[in-house]
């Protein structure tokens, strides 16, 4: 699982340094970074999101469901990233990995990002 984590928050902190770097030595105002962020840290775990979906609401009958949903109620994340590890791989359907939300996604995104300065 620590690679995984890796896997996704690695790349977001190359493009945050290298980002704010651009945004201080341009003299953007200071909470620019701050928002980017929030921004990129909720995004990246939006898709692990999609698994607690899959649990709660797609699948709530099947036993890692039932598992998933005691290890939550007693705050047990350690085992609830380990449940995640192991099954991840056998969640179908998953809304936001659907390419048809990612395209939904991809042009609301676009819209946001050229109707605002």
């Amino acid at each position: 699982m620590k690679r995984e984590i890796v896997k996704h928050t690695l790349p977001l902190f190359v493009f945050f340094i290298l980002t704010s770097a651009i945004w201080l030595i341009n003299g953007t105002v200071w909470y620019k970074p701050i928002a980017l962020f929030i921004g990129l840290a909720i995004g990246s775990f939006i898709l692990d999101f999609d698994h607690l979906v899959y649990w709660y609401y797609l699948r709530p009958d099947i036993q890692e469901s039932v598992v998933a949903r005691s290890a939550i109620k007693k705050n047990d994340f350690k085992n609830v990233l380990k449940l995640l590890e192991f099954t991840h791989k056998s969640h179908t359907s998953l809304i936001f990995h659907h390419y048809f939300f990612q395209i939904v996604l991809t042009v609301v995104s676009i819209f946001v990002f050229t109707s605002s300065s």
